[in-house]
């Protein structure tokens, strides 16, 4: 049995390496700092060759229109910037962390995606070590 455990461990590991290796980004060509344009233009050319047709659209949306649909989300980004905030604010104090009210900023974030959980509570986080508290 203890052998078996040493065999799979180690053929964990060289696939580990393996994958540290050779990432996807390296079969695409695909690096940070690229053109967008360079990059969709590698992705599409591979899906070609993998047998993809590029989707059609009936029309292609111009920049207003691209921009119009930004603009129309710049409240929800405003709504989870304030939610981050007052998280963060509370966060300063480490016993707010887990609390009720933390919870409820959560469910503020993202209203709509709660409603597909109704009744769900997040289970109840261990307590911190008494060295990471604060001082009293």
């Amino acid at each position: 049995m203890r052998r078996y455990l040493i065999l799979a461990l180690l053929g964990l590991l060289a696939a580990g390496e393996a994958q540290a290796k050779s990432p996807p980004r390296d079969i695409l060509g695909i690096r940070l700092g690229m053109r967008e344009s360079e990059v969709h233009a590698r992705l599409a050319r591979m899906g070609v060759e993998a047998g993809y047709e590029p989707a059609k659209l009936e029309r292609e949306p111009g920049g207003l229109a691209i921009w119009w649909q930004g603009f129309k989300q710049l409240p929800l980004r405003l709504h989870a910037l304030g939610c981050y905030a007052h998280m963060a604010w509370r966060a300063r104090d480490a016993r707010n962390f887990d609390s009720e009210k933390s919870n409820q900023l959560w469910h503020r974030l993202n209203p709509p995606a709660w409603q597909h959980y109704p009744g769900f509570e997040l289970p109840p986080a261990p307590p911190l070590p008494s060295r990471m508290l604060p001082a009293a």
